[in-house]
């Protein structure tokens, strides 16, 4: 059902107070349901409407229309009716006065669905910790593996959070581009704040209006915070849906969103289905140490839902036959939960692929997270059309004796099987001890054959081999290692995480120890915990 809104000044303006004491309500995390209900009822009550419907289109030629809460309305009897799954509500402007044309899809049936996710990873203060963006691009990887593997999706989430990267980025032809991080909204300003190689910049919507201008895309899905004023002026250009958030959205929130929106989408689901799924599942799965840390908890969590603009709401891109699923590829073995390092990571990626070196050795002391780094690196690089071979030391075969199985050659010389991985690009990754790979390596590396990278993980430098950039691999800094902790739900509070880190020094290895133990009771048990970190850590060492 279609309503228009042509409101009364001083309705609106009413409205706006009740609103502008919502958002002072959260800002201070005491948001409750009557709050929200009481706005829902309003927003019901302008509607003029007597029967819900399931579906309801918001159309208005006011701007500040556009700006109201509307995933908050609330049916006298069915409640918040943007939580039931069978709802669709999307805005529409009632003028067509575009800024460019309306992009037309004809490659429905014929070419691969292309997924851009950019996350900007930005921190502002110390109390103010980096999003948990990296869990955002792990789940949307997984959840799409299959159809990534069958060749059905190409999704891209470069460890990049430039504005200049994206720029670049939007020349080329996306379905769905996806924009993360942190999102600001004041007056009559809005903006996304992007990374740069020292401080966060903050990008104003005219900004993001002219990198999005003229480019051919036709999904826009914002889930920075406080994004609804940037996805009014993106649908302004023409870009068919554009979905937005009117306040701040929780880390996992926004990611169990994105996952939920994609997978239900790239079945043959219109927008407002995928929207309405999504919408659903990220205010089910949170809980309340994972959304308020050690605040006082409302008796809501994730209010705030996103909002579709669309004009062609129900049109559907893609086939059911088309994107039939298929098991994943072996290659999916590489994609494990990364945090961190982002800058390292965008460095290390662009040298790699642009052959800048070639070859990378990785080395420091054990659980510094060098194995991590090096299957991230490699799986950026299986996402540019690298094979990846992969030796483990102690291994009863020789770097040799692997190389002959996998091309399934036996009489070959040792140079006639180092050549094979010069006809094709070729990742050769090795982890520990490369005593039964040395001659290899120094033949490879004497070649320096345009086609192969190489990453070798050790504990010792014990080795030196001819055009090898090598790395000593630091610990992660406390901030990375607070993350890491939260994308797990481990309730600890900032004094404790401070006395962990201290303890371990961020080891991934105690890490992994900490996740299986039963968070403490008491401060007794804390520290017994603590006892048994460093105890493990010193056994590993010495």
């Amino acid at each position: 059902m279609k309503v228009s809104l042509t409101p009364t000044w001083q309705y609106y303006q009413s409205l706006t107070a009740d609103i502008s004491q919502l958002k002072q309500s959260y800002q201070k995390q005491q948001v409750t349901a009557t709050q929200l209900q009481t706005i829902g009822e309003r927003l019901w009550n302008l509607t003029g409407l007597d029967t819900l419907p399931e579906h309801l289109e918001i159309i208005s030629d006011q701007p500040n229309i556009h700006e109201i809460p509307w995933e908050m309305i609330y049916h006298p009897t069915h409640g918040f009716v943007a939580l039931t799954q069978n709802f669709h509500l999307h805005l529409t402007r009632s003028f067509n006065n575009f800024s460019q044309k309306k992009i037309e899809f004809t490659k429905y049936y014929t070419a691969s669905l292309k997924i851009l996710l950019f996350t900007a990873q930005v921190q502002f203060t110390s109390q103010q910790p980096p999003l948990l963006l990296e869990l955002e691009q792990f789940t949307l990887r997984r959840a799409l593996a299959p159809l990534i593997a069958a060749g059905k999706v190409q999704l891209y989430a470069p460890d990049d959070g430039r504005f200049t990267t994206l720029c670049q980025l939007l020349q080329q032809p996306w379905d769905i581009v996806i924009l993360s991080g942190h999102g600001f909204s004041q007056q009559n300003q809005a903006g996304i704040w992007f990374e740069t190689d020292e401080h966060a910049q903050l990008i104003t919507h005219n900004q993001l209006r002219q990198a999005f201008t003229n480019r051919n895309i036709y999904t826009v899905i914002l889930t920075a915070c406080q994004s609804l004023k940037i996805a009014i002026e993106l649908h302004q250009l023409g870009i068919p849906h554009v979905i937005g958030m009117w306040e701040n959205v929780l880390d996992r929130a926004a990611c169990c969103f994105i996952e939920t929106f994609c997978k239900t989408f790239v079945v043959k689901n219109s927008i407002v289905t995928a929207l309405q799924q999504g919408r659903v599942a990220m205010t089910q799965l949170l809980s309340h140490h994972e959304i308020w840390q050690q605040k006082a908890v409302p008796d809501i969590g994730q209010w705030s839902l996103p909002i579709l603009f669309s004009n062609q709401e129900t049109q559907l891109i893609v086939s059911r036959k088309f994107l039939t699923r298929s098991p994943p590829q072996e290659k999916h073995k590489f994609l494990k939960f990364f945090i961190g390092r982002r800058s390292l990571l965008r460095r290390l990626s662009q040298s790699l692929q642009q052959g800048t070196p070639k070859f990378l050795w990785l080395w420091g002391k054990s659980g510094v997270g060098k194995t991590a780094l090096a299957q991230h690196l490699a799986f950026n690089l299986i996402e540019c059309g690298y094979t990846v071979i992969q030796y483990s030391s102690p291994s009863p075969q020789s770097l040799l004796q692997q190389l002959k199985q996998y091309f399934d050659i036996e009489r070959e010389s040792q140079l006639d099987t180092l050549y094979y991985l010069t006809e094709h690009p070729y990742l050769l990754l090795i982890d520990g001890d490369i005593a039964n790979a040395a001659e290899c390596l120094k033949i490879l590396a004497q070649w320096d054959s345009p086609k192969l990278r190489i990453i070798i993980t050790t504990c010792q430098l014990d080795l030196k081999l001819a055009h090898f950039q090598e790395l000593q691999l630091q610990p992660i800094d406390y901030t990375d290692f607070c993350r890491y902790i939260c994308a797990q739900g481990l309730p600890y509070s900032s004094f404790q995480l401070r006395l962990l880190y201290q303890a371990t020094q961020g080891n991934f290895h105690a890490i992994q120890i900490l996740e299986n133990f039963a968070f403490p009771s008491d401060t007794t048990q804390f520290w017994q915990n603590i006892a048994i970190l460093q105890r493990y850590l010193r056994s590993i060492t010495d």
